[in-house]
């Protein structure tokens, strides 16, 4: 992370609400769950769709020009300086420029670039379109990367989403209540380092460096109802053993898991 950027980022974050509200947005309270909310997000009344309707609006009283079908297909930077963009035939000069392009995480070929193979089992949970194609422009036309192309928001979805926009509703949201297992039913990093909202974020990158980019949460009873439900129904057995046969694990190996886990327990705060 450019911690300069990292920074600025963090205190204007603070009036973000009030100017997006001066613009016509509204929002609503935070919903419940694990993740304490009422500090860190906003939710838009009506979602996404009414911010930018909203946004829209705002514009269009400012004079705002919107063209929409409007792909860019080339743009041209001379001596660092840009000049023109191409959308189709037509061609629009300006003095200024400002790309907000969105990210590349729906281009699985450029993510293998930074991920290699294991990207081809990566889920992208939002829209198919974000490719990346006026970034790579800007790229090849010599403006300056910032930050780490194999850095992202990668968080567990449901192994059972779509390939593509599955939304929000496909995040696994217990893993900090249970033990999580990769398909040798065994565990790979502390479930319970700290809450959900603080740490939910590292989960995508490290079931990716699991085999197959697949992991398992299991959660016992004492569990259910304090999370966000899944979208798709969780597998429920009896026994830790017929848990293992539903889910194509070894049987022994995930008692063995659990087991240790449970032994290792103490008694604290």
């Amino acid at each position: 992370t450019n911690e300069k950027l990292a920074r600025m980022t963090l205190r204007k974050s603070a009036e973000a609400v009030r100017w997006l509200e001066e613009r016509g947005v509204q929002f609503q309270p935070p919903l419940g769950g694990t993740l304490h909310l009422g500090r860190t997000n906003a939710f838009f009344m009506g979602g996404g769709k009414q911010l930018l309707n909203a946004l829209y609006r705002h514009a269009e009283k400012l004079g705002i020009e919107v063209h929409y079908d409007a792909m860019v297909t080339g743009i041209d930077i001379q001596n660092g300086e840009f000049k023109s963009l191409r959308i189709g035939e037509h061609t629009v000069s300006a003095t200024a420029f400002i790309a907000a392009a969105g990210g590349f995480e729906a281009n699985i070929e450029w993510l293998k670039e930074a991920w290699g193979d294991i990207a081809e089992n990566f889920l992208i949970r939002g829209t198919p379109y974000n490719r990346g194609d006026l970034l790579r422009m800007l790229l090849d036309h010599g403006a300056s990367q910032i930050g780490e192309p194999n850095q992202c928001h990668a968080v567990a979805i449901d192994g059972r989403a779509p390939k593509f926009d599955g939304g929000i509703c496909t995040r696994v949201d217990c893993v900090s209540l249970g033990i999580v297992v990769n398909e040798n039913a065994k565990r790979f990093y502390d479930e319970g380092e700290d809450f959900w909202p603080k740490r939910y974020a590292i989960w995508g990158r490290l079931v990716a460096d699991q085999p197959g980019q697949v992991a398992h949460v299991i959660i016992d009873q004492k569990a259910k109802g304090g999370f966000m439900p899944p979208v798709f129904p969780a597998v429920v057995a009896n026994t830790i053993q017929e848990l293992a046969e539903k889910i194509g694990l070894d049987p022994n190996v995930l008692a063995q898991t659990v087991s240790s886990f449970n032994n290792a327990v103490q008694p604290g705060d």
